[in-house]
């Protein structure tokens, strides 16, 4: 069995072991860090997912949902990063310096949650706006009101399809109020 090469000192050197060399400032093509408004980082599954904002992956990161090992990249539009590199490789100091905006940088715009479909209830309680109260597929509750959220669109050619519908079933209603000349004849 081959043993691990001595490093000096004698200890066997490996990834714990190895000293880190002096810092020499994140690779070039990691771009300002500073003010990269998003971020991408490769799941334990190989897959990448972002853009998440700066003050995100920052929260992230300080509750340990980032671990050293996760692949990083900047993305300063969105754009999908092509190289991604670990924290120790972006900060000197990832914990003090990790997902941190530069002074007067800006920060990415804040997106507004989107309302939920379905908002479990089981009694009503009062209108809510844009829902209706209704049992459906998820149970009692609130549901979208996905007629209200259809744009209404008015056209001069609806109405006068609208018009001649109505034209014709009246006259439908007509002729079944009065009946046939044959059976009052026969």
């Amino acid at each position: 069995m081959a043993e691990a090469a001595a490093a000096p000192g004698g200890a066997a050197e490996g990834p714990s072991s190895r000293k880190r060399k002096a810092w020499d400032g994140p690779p070039p093509a990691a771009g300002d860090l500073g003010h990269a408004q998003f971020w991408w980082y490769r799941d334990p599954y190989g897959v990448d997912q972002g853009p998440h904002a700066t003050t995100t992956m920052r929260n992230w990161f300080e509750a340990g949902y980032i671990p050293a090992v996760t692949p990083l990249a900047a993305s300063y539009y969105g754009e999908v990063p092509s190289e991604m590199w670990l924290a120790a490789e972006l900060w000197e100091s990832p914990e003090t310096e990790a997902f941190v905006l530069a002074e007067g940088a800006a920060a990415a715009p804040q997106l507004e949650a989107a309302a939920p479909d379905y908002i479990e209830a089981a009694e009503f309680e009062s209108e809510k706006e844009g829902y209706v109260f209704k049992f459906d597929v998820y149970g009692l509750g609130y549901y979208k009101d996905e007629e209200a959220s259809r744009p209404i669109e008015v056209t001069i050619d609806a109405i006068e399809a609208e018009k001649q519908e109505k034209l014709e079933r009246n006259a439908r209603a007509r002729m079944q109020a009065f009946p046939k000349w044959d059976t009052i004849s026969g």
